[in-house]
């Protein structure tokens, strides 16, 4: 499945969370709908942005790779087995 990937799709990455998470997630699949945050013990150390600036967050990201590639797979493994017909990760 890795080398169908589009790399550059929001679709195709929520799709492989969704397999990859199927039966430890809830939301597989989708962007989360609730809070979240990085806890050092019982120390928040990071907060992420809320749940409903999610897709307009990944959707610059996504825009910002394409505007990228060549700095976004330079040393990305994927692009390089997409090109060998190998999956070496």
């Amino acid at each position: 499945m890795i080398q169908e990937i589009d790399p550059f799709s929001l679709k195709a990455l929520k799709r492989v969370h969704g397999v990859m998470e199927k039966f430890l997630e809830v939301e597989a699949g989708e962007f989360r709908s609730g809070d979240e945050g990085v806890f050092n013990g019982d120390e928040c150390i990071f907060v992420a942005p809320p749940p409903h600036l999610v897709l307009e967050f990944m959707t610059d990201l996504f825009s910002w790779m394409k505007r990228n590639k060549k700095k976004v797979f330079k040393p990305y493994p994927i692009e390089w087995t997409r090109n060998k017909k190998a999956c070496h990760l």
